[in-house]
């Protein structure tokens, strides 16, 4: 990634970007969710392979579209609609302009011109709903305060078990079709879930054994294994002598490896001359 600030969940071929998150091959582009291999993709969601789109939901292959949803292969397009292109930049200059001098403004006093992503009381979602709760958990009243919505009944059933996770067999090819039909217990909260038939299907040809946890658990354990968001200040940990250093390296540095993990943390130069 060349120039490029609070890109999380980025493959290569990032560059020029700012605040994107599942993103790879996107250059020049401004706050959005799920935008690869596009060029100038301002406050988008899951709008792919496209240049010069502006608040586009579900996009694809697209190019100069404002404010549309599900379009494939479209040019010239605001809310959906096509238009000759010098219709087009007249009245997306006019929305724009209007955008700021009448902005929208959410119950928690936020305002909201040109530029901004999405307002979050639009969220179709409550914060503990979202991956939001894995790295930055809060309370319902914090959530609340800052405007954000709150899932009161996350859904979650238990005691309704119709198969014993000791009469699953351990080998996937062993495993009859008819578990689909069943209702599996969590080893680890107790929280009732099946198995969909496109499930199977990946276990049997990745030849994985069927869980015996629940996706939320099976997700809160896959989290715990990834780095969190937030910066340790760690000294370099090498001993070893060096063009710039003799005995312990004295570099300071941030890192997402915390002072009570088991590895070893390195500061540039003494891990470009161990490694190359």
């Amino acid at each position: 990634m060349r120039y490029s600030e609070f890109i999380g969940d980025a493959s290569s071929g990032v560059k020029d970007c700012y605040d994107l998150t599942t993103t790879g091959g996107t250059s020049q582009s401004y706050e959005g969710v799920v935008m690869d291999h596009s060029e100038m993709n301002f406050f988008g969601f899951f709008t792919v392979k496209s240049q010069d789109v502006k608040y586009t939901q579900h996009c694809h292959n697209c190019k100069h579209t404002f404010g549309s949803i599900g379009l494939r292969n479209a040019n010239y397009c605001i809310l959906n609609k096509q238009y000759p292109k010098k219709e087009y930049e007249e009245l997306l200059e006019r929305i724009m302009k209007q955008m700021d001098e009448m902005p929208h403004v959410d119950k928690a006093g936020n305002i909201y011109k040109y530029g901004e992503y999405y307002p979050i009381e639009l969220s179709s979602f409550g914060y503990n709903e979202t991956s939001a709760m894995d790295q930055f958990p809060i309370t319902k009243e914090e959530a609340v305060k800052k405007g954000y919505k709150w899932q009161e009944n996350i859904q979650r059933t238990t005691g309704k078990g119709t198969l014993s996770l000791e009469n699953i067999p351990d080998s996937i090819e062993e495993v009859a079709d008819s578990i689909t039909n069943e209702v599996l217990t969590c080893m680890e909260c107790e929280r009732n879930y099946k198995i969909v038939p496109n499930e199977l299907l990946f276990y049997k040809k990745m030849k994985i054994p069927i869980p015996r946890k629940c996706f939320f658990c099976r997700h809160e354990a896959r989290m715990k294994r990834k780095n969190p968001f937030k910066l340790w200040r760690r000294q370099c940990m090498c001993e070893k002598k060096h063009s710039h250093h003799e005995g312990h390296c004295e570099i300071e540095f941030e890192t997402s490896y915390s002072p009570d993990r088991p590895e070893i943390v390195y500061c540039e130069k003494c891990y470009q001359q161990e490694v190359y």
